[in-house]
């Protein structure tokens, strides 16, 4: 790990450097702040001395500010651009995102400015694959943090949270409404009346469910109009919904911990986005890569790592750690594919999602005929293995229409390799550390 990181102000209006530099003074001290007052000068700069982070606020307004953080994205793809902005209208505000990882609005204080520069630590210091780096460069249709979602959660962290409110500020995109209340009255949640309103909507689900969905569906809504003929952005969705409510259920059986929960439902409802990404901005490459996992029966998110160097859930967490969700979802969506002895003795929003996924995935392969198998290397202190026949029951009653019994399997450790066993209901050992440390270092990281 470096012993400091560089970061850049890019402020052109003395009064206003003069007010915010001293914010950035009150970081701790292995942050060395420099200061520019013209776009041209932060590049050259920038041709010097490698920055970590770069801050731009241009007196010209918003729209010179995000051509510069453009600049830096194409010359610098690496470094991690925050654009400092004033109340703007929501058109503007998804404009400003698609051209910068995180959006701050003044006035600011010290506090904003270190959340918003630790989130950019963490994630370099969880992301020190080059090839992660690399391949999240590439992803430029995506936005930064959807608009709606981002008032839902100001809203929500009000002292006066109204559902009244958040369903008035979800009403005002027809779009993003209208799907919201197709979700709630689908066979997702099951609800006995019709639901007509987004605020009966949001009364019904609680104000976080909404915030999940409002999210994904803001997220996924941006990629929907690019049409995949080899990729379902539908089939993604649906899949996504799913694993959501199962891994909701699955958690709360396992914790009866609200706030674990709904970081476990929000996780499986945006596990997937990295798919997305990877099908708008990597066309060609990723849809050879998919046909080549086709015909040689590999994973998609091994064929991804052999292709791009990083997986689908690696460029997700990435993305959705410069939206600055919480630590407990990154980790979740990053280790979603890792191998089940690989998750934490504790029960936490990844082991929720992890086994609501694997069990998706098994019932979707056991309707298509496929072969069957499933990981149940999981650490016995979780009791996963005893517990999934119910786990399975609550996957199957989030969406899917029960079949026959899943032939669950076991790898076994044999001298000179692993040996693919049947298990029934057998408990596991405690697995090794993930390959490369990558997952230790990751939890080591988090838990700073």
């Amino acid at each position: 790990m470096k012993e400091f990181g560089r970061i850049l102000l890019v402020i052109d209006d003395q009064p206003t450097l003069t007010r915010v530099e001293p914010l950035f003074q009150e970081l701790p001290d292995r942050w060395k702040v420099h200061a520019s007052q013209s776009a041209e000068d932060a590049l050259c700069q920038m041709e010097q001395v490698q920055f970590d982070v770069v801050f731009a606020d241009l007196k010209a307004g918003p729209l010179p500010s995000i051509q510069f953080l453009h600049q830096v994205w194409s010359k610098h793809p690496s470094t991690i651009r925050f654009f400092l902005c004033e109340s703007m209208q929501p058109d503007l505000m998804v404009t400003c995102a698609l051209g910068s990882h995180q959006v701050l609005q003044k006035p600011l204080n010290a506090m904003a400015i270190q959340n918003a520069i630790e989130r950019a630590g963490l994630m370099n210091r969880l992301f020190q694959n080059k090839d992660v780096q690399s391949l999240v460069s590439r992803i430029r249709t995506f936005p930064s943090r959807p608009t709606v979602y981002a008032e839902v959660i100001k809203e929500l962290r009000s002292s006066a949270a109204s559902a009244q409110v958040v369903g008035d500020l979800v009403s005002r995109d027809l779009a993003i409404s209208a799907k919201l209340m197709q979700i709630t009255n689908s066979a997702f949640f099951g609800f006995n009346q019709p639901v007509a309103s987004a605020a009966d909507a949001v009364l019904l689900l609680g104000m976080e469910t909404t915030a999940s969905l409002v999210l994904g569906i803001e997220a996924f809504s941006q990629l929907d109009n690019v049409k995949q003929k080899y990729f379902s952005t539908d089939q993604i969705w649906t899949h996504c919904q799913t694993v959501a409510n199962a891994a909701r259920a699955i958690a709360e059986h396992a914790t009866q911990n609200k706030a674990l929960t709904q970081e476990a439902y929000t996780a499986a409802l945006l596990h997937d986005i990295g798919k997305l990404a990877l099908a708008v901005n990597l066309d060609e490459a990723y849809r050879d890569a998919l046909n080549v996992g086709r015909e040689k029966d590999i994973p998609a998110w091994e064929v991804e790592r052999q292709a791009f160097g990083a997986t689908h859930a690696e460029a997700g967490a990435y993305l959705l750690s410069l939206w600055g969700l919480p630590a407990g979802v990154i980790e979740a969506v990053a280790g979603h594919h890792l191998p089940a002895r690989e998750l934490s003795s504790e029960f936490t929003a990844l082991t929720a999602l992890h086994v609501a996924n694997a069990i998706e995935n098994s019932l979707a392969q056991q309707q298509s005929g496929a072969e069957v198998k499933m990981d149940l290397e999981y650490p016995t202190e979780l009791r996963i293995v005893e517990q999934l026949d119910y786990f399975r029951d609550l996957v199957q009653s989030s969406g899917r229409t029960k079949s026959g019994t899943t032939q669950f399997m076991r790898k076994v450790a044999v001298p000179g390799g692993t040996t693919p066993a049947a298990t029934q209901g057998t408990r596991p050992k405690v697995g090794s550390d993930a390959p490369n440390g990558f997952w230790t270092r990751f939890r080591g990281l988090l838990a700073t």
